[in-house]
């Protein structure tokens, strides 16, 4: 801890040492010959990757495990990047790169929001820089220093006003998921097994609705196939050099400039970008202001992930926007058609990566519904859109709630007394 933040210190608060307070247990893998993906043994979590925005993910199981970590543990990350924090919500196996911290009074959840206050320290502390090789050992988690709370029922008050927060959060994030998911499942059922309505209400493909022959296989009468090109205006976004820093900007006020990066984990609307541009660099450099609720489709590097637009931003060079031309080809109807379409099929070599570019884009095979059957779906998935849309800006408000409280309720400058802010 430095000296100010000692001079300021809150009544009833002190500097301790996580070994004062916390059990630090520290990662170990197990053979690799006790590893599966077939939900054998205990979840085995190998490091930041297994991560989740606040339980990490299950892919991986370890069938004889070597460390174990407890249900309502701290996950933390120890190998670089150093610092990331989870909550485990089972007894699970946890490898090398991961550390289980516990406090000795079982006050967990206060625990993880002191790690995640502290993030940024461990990283300066144990991540050399300019490499990223940083790691955190037992004795240097055991020895690293944190102004806590004395009183537990101050530090569970703490927890409570942040996980509120995020249980908020959470729940914003599982309704988001079922209401896409349902909306997938709607566009499967019209557009791939075409058991839409027809005129009586029944399946049509089911019921004997006539189908025909096209180069992608049997379609319903009426309905054909055609370019992406020809039925949406595709661009690229673009990149203003990189030496001339004056072009970027970490400013929300400025316009939003999407990455890959952004569209790795967002629900399904790009509502926060990493990086701005500023409205000079946007005019200087000619780059097309997209509109809101288009469709994103990453084509370099990352190919496949897909998001629609919440307002007016710009993309790099990575990302292609479609601006559709023709009646039958809606937004909603063509962010589930890219989520759902095979990229693998457009691949010219074995890196599927390596033969996607914009002409291949644009060559990408779109089915076109009637117009009664696409204005049908767009009736029907339009309002679970504009629900996600809200949440989505929910959890944005939250999350910035939740991140504007942390720093100020972990260093005492706002106090809590049973749950409530003073």
């Amino acid at each position: 801890m430095t000296l100010d933040e000692l001079n300021t210190m809150p009544d009833n608060w002190r500097v301790d040492r996580l070994e004062e307070f916390c059990d630090v247990l520290m990662g170990q893998s197990p053979p690799s010959a006790t590893y599966n993906s077939a939900g054998d043994g205990l979840p085995f979590f190998q490091g930041r990757k297994d991560f989740g925005r606040k339980y990490p993910e299950k892919t991986l199981w370890c069938s004889d495990p070597t460390r174990v970590a407890r249900e309502g543990d701290v996950l933390l990350s120890v190998r670089a990047p150093v610092g990331d924090v989870n909550v485990a919500i089972e007894k699970c196996c946890i490898g090398r790169g991961v550390s289980a911290l516990s406090m000795k009074n079982r006050n967990n959840d206060f625990l993880y929001y002191l790690m995640q206050y502290n993030r940024q320290r461990l990283k300066q502390i144990f991540e050399s820089e300019g490499t990223v090789f940083g790691c955190v050992n037992k004795d240097g988690l055991n020895t690293f220093e944190v102004a806590v709370p004395n009183d537990s029922l101050e530090q569970q008050a703490i927890s409570k006003i942040l996980s509120d927060l995020d249980e908020k959060i959470e729940l914003n994030h599982r309704m988001i998921k079922t209401l896409e998911s349902i909306a997938q499942a709607l566009f499967k059922r019209w557009f791939v097994d075409f058991d839409f309505p027809d005129d009586r209400g029944r399946p049509y493909k089911s019921s004997g609705g006539k189908m025909v022959e096209s180069d992608f296989g049997e379609i319903p009468e009426g309905w054909s196939y055609s370019l992406a090109g020809l039925v949406s205006t595709i661009g690229i976004g673009r990149t203003p050099p990189r030496k001339e820093h004056e072009w970027f900007s970490e400013n929300s006020t400025d316009v939003r400039w999407v990455s890959i990066r952004d569209m790795g984990n967002v629900g399904v609307f790009v509502e926060k970008t990493a990086e701005y541009l500023t409205a000079e660099a946007v005019k200087r450099f000619n780059v097309f202001l997209v509109p809101d609720n288009t469709p994103l489709l990453s084509f370099k590097l990352t190919v496949g992930r897909v998001a629609l637009t919440d307002g007016e931003m710009v993309t790099n060079e990575a990302i292609a926007y479609f601006l559709s031309k023709h009646e039958c080809v809606t937004n909603y109807y063509l962010y589930l058609y890219l989520k759902a379409f095979d990229y693998q099929s457009l691949g010219s070599t074995s890196s599927i990566a390596t033969a996607f570019n914009s002409d291949t884009v644009r060559k990408m095979p779109i089915l076109l519904p009637s117009k009664k059957v696409a204005n049908g779906f767009l009736s029907a998935v339009s309002r679970m859109f504009d629900l996600i849309k809200l949440k989505e800006k929910e959890i944005v408000a939250l999350a910035d709630i939740r991140d504007s409280l942390l720093p100020k309720i972990m260093t005492g400058e706002i106090r809590v007394n049973s749950g409530r802010l003073s």
